[in-house]
């Protein structure tokens, strides 16, 4: 049975700009849309109706087609009154997410409670399987250090001076013990999630990983599980797994490391801000309460090692390169609705030491459970342990050599002088021991910037300029993923072993790692079985399924909330740009300045683009495409050189109409320049919501006065001007004078070529 023919829209009664099964209602703007301002016969097709995928609208029956349409996270145009909330549960139910867990996973947490208040003293010591020894660090300060939101708490920490065990100090040596001792707590997720527990099981399905939007979290396990028994708790007593690392007093470099599981109870909820706090309060030789705490020597020697290990590292080239980049993203404001985070968000020192603890005990997790996976016990042909490793590739050559000519053509194009100001990627010669990382080169740039004048010409520019490189830095980089070889290490991190065990109420990686390590110590492989062969519980090749699962698992979940965060973003991108577009008259819409920071013309196949990002707004980035360009300035724009790294664009010789009568020619553009973005349309693709896009007028900077409005607004009655001076639909202004194009499609405000008259 075959699908009806979709009866097409006509212009006076334009569909909904919401994908197939969308409520809302028309556009209710000026009817000045390149796809709404269009009359059709059932026999005509526009161009891009032609281009179009949809399966609307077609003969054949398409129900068999493996191309799924995009649910319908985002609607247009947004309904000012709906809250954050409500945007959010609607985008978590256009992706099919569940809020609720299922029963199984309920009745598994209400059986732990049962268990714990029936044994308060012994909570269930006597159903762990694994037989696991637990000592007892009840005595021990630890604190939890984490940000003002932060409500699962997965690690806490004790740090002290200790001599290594083992080992006798000798006469002529202080009484003060010289190493540092690291203990660093994490929520024992092995005991609680095992691999056949049906909260375990349920992760696996739903993504293996906590999917986070503003305000709201989508959480791997039950929350009732993580409060009660796994999040470190102030003074709760609660299980962990711990690493107890000694650190050299030189290099602060694990010595040696141990790990076992622990009873611990922290002493306090501590934050970044009260750290940083207590820190300039001890500076400035004033008192502070935590003083008087017993976890005051931990915080003490946690700046201490912090710093060591930074400086050991060249001031962390992970810090220098990502400290500017973090960006605030989209938040809740006052009101409940969804909006860019316009405030300032400082950050604090605590964090830089706070996360070198954090990485230390990530490295050395996984590098004992690569000693531990090349040992010789065997069982049959498979190995007895089967990590998970954090891997990042080194850039390629190409990559690098694309980020060196982009610095290059950015530095040329603004006039600086290169031999001073240019990466010194290479040595010059034998002699020259100057040779610096990006992350180096990144903060000779921004120390460059920040030492001017923020309002000054020379400021505007490396502003631009450490915007470029940024980006293009980013872009070099290799994605970061989980395998089971830990070969490759992680180039950005520079370590040669790396695993995620710090996040186990977060990941799902991080709980089947910590069973790994438990299942390495105890010597009894506990795993369930993924697939539906006959194979038992406890066979290896179980455990290696189970491990590829989890894998694919992160990678889908990882896809997922790239999703959704881009569904929140194009949503608060619609409310903001929306306004500007209720306003008829185009010279009036606000101008936004921005950067252009990237350009995207490598293959004229594809869809050309150019990246700018906005001042205000967060620092937005927008997209504009090249056939907007060559819309409204009439022209093909194309790359002005053959280098592998497009770093400018202009029009093609030729590609002017002749009869056309301007007074300028039309730009031509730069990375690193400054540009001025101006609404001009909304292109909607009906039935699909993930091809509609925003169109803007992109021009130089110009001065404080606004452009020439005759430019804008379309006042010239001339045709053949009239590419030039408005973005509209190339299949319109090509039937501009055939019958099919009926009159009444274009208001009264508009003239024949759907370009709006001007206002008083």
């Amino acid at each position: 049975m075959t699908n009806k023919q979709q009866q097409p829209k006509t212009a006076s009664t334009p569909p909904s700009c919401n994908s197939k099964g969308s409520d809302s209602g028309n556009l209710g703007t000026p009817k000045n849309s390149r796809h709404d301002r269009r009359s059709k016969s059932p026999n005509t097709k526009s161009r891009n109706e032609r281009r179009s995928r949809s399966p609307q609208g077609n003969n054949h029956n398409n129900s068999g087609s493996r191309r799924r349409s995009r649910p319908d996270a985002v609607v247009f145009p947004p309904d000012p009154d709906e809250t954050g909330a409500q945007v959010v549960q609607r985008i978590f139910a256009a992706f099919g997410l569940q809020t609720e867990f299922p029963e199984d996973c309920q009745d598994y947490v209400q059986k732990l409670m049962e268990r714990q208040q029936q044994h308060p003293s012994k909570p269930d010591d006597d159903d762990d399987d694994s037989v696991v020894t637990y000592a007892d660090y009840t005595h021990l300060p630890f604190i939890t250090i984490d940000g003002e939101e932060t409500r699962d708490l997965d690690q806490a920490l004790y740090i002290t001076r200790q001599n290594l065990p083992g080992t006798t100090p000798a006469a002529s040596s202080t009484d003060t013990p010289n190493y540092y001792f690291v203990s660093y707590a994490l929520a024992d997720a092995a005991h609680y999630v095992p691999a056949h527990s049906p909260v375990f099981q349920y992760a696996l399905r739903k993504g293996g990983t906590s999917l986070y939007l503003p305000g709201h979290c989508l959480p791997m396990l039950p929350p009732q599980l993580c409060q009660e028994f796994l999040s470190l708790t102030p003074r709760q007593k609660r299980r962990a797994l711990v690493l107890d690392m000694y650190l050299s007093p030189i290099t602060c470099q694990p010595v040696k490391t141990f790990y076992k599981w622990a009873w611990i109870v922290s002493r306090r909820k501590g934050t970044f801000r009260e750290v940083s706090e207590y820190y300039q309060a001890v500076d400035a030789g004033k008192s502070h309460s935590f003083q008087s705490k017993q976890y005051c020597e931990t915080l003490d020697l946690l700046r201490e090692v912090g710093m060591l290990r930074l400086h050991q590292q060249g001031g962390s080239d992970h810090a220098k390169q990502h400290q500017s980049t973090k960006k605030g993203g989209v938040v809740l404001d006052d009101n409940g609705k969804l909006a860019f985070d316009t405030r300032c968000h400082p950050h604090y020192d605590s964090q830089d030491y706070n996360e070198q603890i954090s990485l230390l005990a990530n490295s050395e997790g996984a590098r004992l459970l690569h000693f531990m996976e090349g040992l010789e016990h065997k069982v049959g042909e498979h190995d007895v342990i089967h990590p998970i490793y954090r891997t990042m590739a080194e850039p390629r050559p190409q990559q690098l050599a694309t980020l060196e000519q982009v610095i290059l053509n950015t530095l040329t194009a603004h006039d600086i002088d290169v031999p001073t100001w240019g990466w010194r990627r290479h040595a010059r010669d034998e002699d020259d021991n100057n040779m610096e990382s990006i992350a180096d080169y990144l903060e000779r740039i921004r120390n460059r910037r920040d030492s001017l004048l923020p309002d000054s010409p020379e400021a505007k520019v490396w502003s631009a300029v450490v915007q470029v490189v940024e980006r293009q830095a980013r872009m070099s980089h290799a994605v970061a993923n989980f395998q089971g070889d830990p070969a490759r290490g992680h180039f950005q991190l520079q370590l040669e072993y790396y695993a995620r065990l710090s996040s186990p109420m977060r990941e799902l990686v991080g709980c089947f790692t910590h069973k790994e390590l438990r299942e390495a110590h105890t010597g009894t492989f506990v795993s369930a079985s993924v697939s539906r062969s006959q194979r038992t519980p406890t066979s290896p090749l179980a455990d290696i399924e189970l491990r590829d699962a989890v894998i694919r698992a992160a990678k889908r979940a990882k896809a997922l909330q790239k999703k959704l965060s881009g569904a929140v973003f194009l949503h608060v991108m619609n409310q903001l740009f929306y306004q500007d577009l209720r306003i008829r008259n185009v010279g009036k819409r606000p101008l936004r300045r921005g950067v252009l920071i990237g350009l995207n013309f490598t293959d004229n196949s594809k869809s050309r683009r150019c990246y700018v990002q906005l001042e205000k707004h967060n620092n937005m980035e927008i997209k504009v495409f090249a056939q907007d360009l060559e819309y409204f300035y009439n022209c093909r724009y194309l790359p002005l050189q053959s280098d592998t790294a497009v770093w400018s664009i202009g029009p093609l010789a030729g590609s002017f109409r002749e009869d056309v009568d301007d007074q300028e020619r039309p730009p031509i553009f730069k990375i690193g320049q400054r540009v001025t973005i101006r609404v001009a349309d909304y292109a909607q693709f009906y039935g699909q919501t993930s091809r509609s896009r925003w169109c803007f007028i992109m021009d130089l900077e110009q001065t404080l006065e606004e452009p020439d409005p005759l430019r804008l607004n379309g006042i010239c009655r001339s045709k053949s001007s009239a590419l030039r001076n408005s973005i509209v639909d190339i299949d319109l202004y090509s039937q501009r004078d055939s019958t099919s194009v009926a009159s009444s499609a274009y208001p009264d405000d508009m003239d024949e070529c759907g370009f709006l008259l001007q206002e008083d």
